[in-house]
């Protein structure tokens, strides 16, 4: 039976509301917040007819048997550091820039040795593309990042593929510090470019 993630429970809290059902995805427009309570709160919420607020789900599709870990990379100027995606290829950060005072100071250089690496900007990133990788990328304060993105953070979502497999990660790091944060790392051994977890 087809889920109808049209249809769903709402959640009503004093400055929240969410929607759910089992077999959706919330979307990052899902997530809003309401103050129904006090009039003096800059966010209060008169609801009107005439502009409904909606809610988004996403269907799940079919998930994978994927291999998923976090990490840290520990990192310094100039310096590559590295990370083995699989027995193939290895994910290598160089950190250009790192400055303390200012994330408008960090920059750093991606790159898979051995395969090839992309920015992943959806919600669900679930299908690797087939194509349009390079084999390194430059990420700074100017790179995009997907709508849920925590703003302490620089790096960026990525898309990586070895000559047998296809993944995807976040690499998440705080200006001045001397680790980057490997996060949401999902790699699919079966060759298959489905990274939607099961």
């Amino acid at each position: 039976m087809e889920t109808d993630c049209s249809r769903s429970k709402a959640d009503m809290g004093r400055c929240s509301a969410s929607v759910e059902r089992q077999g959706c995805y919330q979307t990052g427009s899902s997530r809003q917040c309401f103050e129904y309570a006090n009039p003096e709160e800059k966010h209060f919420f008169v609801p009107d007819a005439r502009k409904p607020v909606v809610f988004h789900l996403h269907r799940k599709g079919e998930g994978a048997n994927l291999i998923k870990k976090d990490t840290e990379i520990p990192v310094s100027l100039r310096r590559v550091s590295s990370l083995r995606l699989d027995e193939h290829a290895e994910l290598q950060v160089e950190i250009l820039t790192n400055g303390v005072s200012s994330p408008m100071q960090w920059a750093a250089r991606v790159r898979v040795v051995n395969g090839g690496v992309q920015p992943a900007l959806e919600e669900f990133p679930f299908q690797a593309p087939l194509d349009g990788y390079a084999s390194e990328i430059d990420m700074s304060i100017n790179t995009p990042k997907p709508t849920n993105w925590m703003s302490t953070y620089q790096g960026g979502q990525l898309y990586f593929k070895t000559p047998t497999q296809y993944g995807r990660l976040q690499l998440r790091m705080i200006p001045g510090k001397s680790v980057m944060l490997v996060r949401s790392f999902f790699l699919n051994p079966s060759g298959s470019r489905n990274l939607e977890p099961p």
